[in-house]
């Protein structure tokens, strides 16, 4: 545990900090204060604590508060899908994989590619054409597409999380 007199731990006025050590009021032991000043006559740190109670406190006393730090992913996974609902553009590579699907004129397709290739977008482009057989969509053979009148679609995901972006964006 790091304590003020190590030079890892020298907090300044104004720094949290974590009572440690206090023999007289071993209470308060753990609780999270913030240094209000280095008081010169006696060396030690007055600390004010949540409650406002302002307690004087050797340095040795005083550690590093213990930091928890958590992430909300929704909010980042929020923004992403929002991001990624709007492209609409294949990447050149995303393109040549397209025309090699229309090639095929397969009605069945596995598609297979390291993480972050692409594959969803390629697969609901693909999943678009059949579903819109007249409209306008990127890659290659718009005839084959005509005749999937009433065509439908299998989409599986790993997650429901994927499943759910890939109906956002076929539904938008």
């Amino acid at each position: 545990e790091a304590r003020v007199d190590s030079p890892s731990f020298m907090p300044s006025p104004g720094a949290s900090v974590r009572l440690a050590g206090l023999s007289q009021n071993i209470s308060l032991n753990g609780c999270i204060g913030e240094v209000i000043e280095h008081e010169k006559d006696s060396g030690r740190l007055c600390v004010r604590l949540a409650d406002g109670q302002q307690i004087s406190v050797r340095p040795a006393c005083v550690a590093p508060p213990h930091v928890t730090a958590a992430a909300d992913r929704s909010e980042s996974a929020r923004r992403f899908e929002a991001e990624a609902v709007r492209l609409d553009t294949l990447t050149p590579h995303q393109q040549g994989a397209l025309a090699q699907i229309d090639v095929a004129c397969s009605p069945h397709l596995h598609l297979r590619a390291p993480a972050g290739a692409g594959k969803t977008f390629v697969a609901l482009h693909r999943m678009l054409a059949t579903l819109q057989p007249t409209g306008n969509t990127t890659g290659g053979n718009t005839a084959a597409r005509e005749s999937e009148e009433g065509a439908r679609v299998l989409f599986v995901a790993r997650n429901e999380a994927l499943a759910l972006f890939a109906a956002g964006w076929l539904a938008r």
